[in-house]
């Protein structure tokens, strides 16, 4: 509509211009023609019309304009990098990163509770084996200790005593005996010989109970008193548990108790580091871990320097959750730091007569393995089984043969059958 009201007013101005410009050729006089009404000034509004006529015009050509038909141009083949199997000998070895860790750890705790009097050591404080380092307020334990040895004292006056009232009652009731085979002998017509007698046969058994019971109290005397030095070797451990001493020589690395807390005998208070020899913890595959075995030199690379280590501990059977082998390689070189990075270059059994490729020509693909091989202008996946790496090279087994060309590298990218240019 827009588009119309302009044209429609363009044409009343162009028709009025051409009948003036006419009537003053043929002489008329302007004024004897009726004049045209000239057309009023455009106002702003009248300028954004015309334009938006003209864009909305400009579009619809546009849109209406054929599409050109496409040409169809032959798809370049994949520029590729190719190589050859190779056969050769192997000594490889396997480069794995760890990280270094004190030789020994220990996580110390007070074995009873207390408060806490004495704190003999700090962070970074070196201690030798046997030093004290936290000590708890032993009073409780310095009773307990007399008190047993009190007791253990008391026992063996005891086992004295009993041992010599137990000979006394022997001698008393070897007389008693004695006493009735006499008022036996009396016989039995006297009524006071048989009084006697019973009584003397009384008497005789009481001694016979009391020589009886010493007997047993003598007979279960080392029991006793062997209970008692029991009780008083326990209360002199808890008295030596009140210290708290460095079990090797180190460096303290935490404490975790402040003078006048409350100890439990199950919180950790002090963290010592036998820093001595650092170990290496590593975890490797079954095929590295068969080549290994303990107490092998190892080559570890730190910092820049070459430092001989040795295999101490290798796990035979693997985790179940990984799947990987342990193993622990001991390094004793003086300055280095716990948690330095170190590489380790584990050696593994020599392979003669291997087929290698290097690794970027393998494509993994859900769990397979594979290569692709030219034949002419196009490329064939090859599934293969690996082996051992060694550095940049893979062994390989399967349908392959050495000499074969394959693609070296940017194998993710291709497909089989793919056409391709080798370089």
């Amino acid at each position: 509509m827009c588009g119309r009201m302009a044209d429609k007013f363009l044409f009343q101005y162009r028709d009025g211009l051409e009948k003036r410009v006419k009537s003053h050729r043929m002489g008329v006089p302007s004024n004897s023609i009726k004049k045209m009404p000239l057309p009023q000034k455009l106002s702003p509004l009248h300028f954004i019309v015309i334009l938006v006529a003209i864009i909305a015009s400009v579009l619809l050509v546009l849109w209406l304009k054929p599409e050109r038909a496409g040409t169809m141009r032959p798809v370049a083949p994949t520029r590729v990098v190719t190589t050859e199997v190779a056969q050769t000998d192997l000594r490889p070895s396997y480069r794995v990163t760890g990280q270094l860790a004190p030789m020994q750890r220990a996580a110390l705790h007070f074995e009873v509770a207390g408060r806490l009097v004495a704190r003999h050591v700090e962070p970074g404080q070196r201690v030798q084996a046997g030093e004290v380092l936290l000590e708890l307020d032993a009073g409780d334990y310095s009773d307990a200790v007399r008190l047993a040895r009190a007791q253990l004292q008391q026992e063996q006056a005891t086992v004295a005593r009993d041992s010599e009232l137990l000979r006394l009652a022997i001698e008393s009731r070897e007389l008693q005996q004695q006493e009735v085979k006499r008022l036996q002998r009396l016989g039995s017509e006297s009524l006071t010989s048989q009084s006697r007698l019973d009584e003397a046969r009384q008497k005789l058994g009481q001694l016979a109970a009391e020589a009886v019971r010493l007997e047993y109290a003598v007979n279960t005397a080392g029991a006793r008193i062997s209970q008692r030095r029991v009780d008083l070797a326990r209360a002199e451990r808890n008295l030596a548990r009140a210290r708290l001493s460095a079990p090797f020589a180190g460096v303290i690395n935490r404490v975790e108790a402040e003078v006048g807390e409350y100890m439990q005998s199950n919180r950790t208070v002090v963290e010592l580091l036998d820093d001595s020899k650092l170990d290496l913890a590593l975890e490797v595959s079954g095929a590295v871990a068969a080549a290994l075995r303990p107490g092998q030199s190892i080559a570890v690379q730190l910092d820049g320097r070459d430092i001989e280590g040795t295999l101490v501990a290798l796990q035979s059977e693997p985790d179940s959750s990984t799947h990987t082998h342990a193993l622990r390689v001991r390094i004793e070189a003086p300055g280095l730091m716990p948690g330095t990075l170190a590489d380790v270059l584990l050696p593994l059994s020599p392979q003669r007569g291997v087929l290698v490729v290097p690794v970027p020509a393998l494509l993994h693909d859900a769990g397979d393995s594979y290569l692709f091989t030219l034949e002419g202008d196009t490329v064939r996946r090859v599934a293969v089984d690996t082996g051992i790496r060694d550095g940049e090279r893979q062994v390989v087994r399967g349908n392959i043969a050495a000499g074969t060309t394959i693609v070296a590298r940017d194998v993710a990218a291709l497909a089989d059958g793919q056409r391709v240019e080798a370089r």
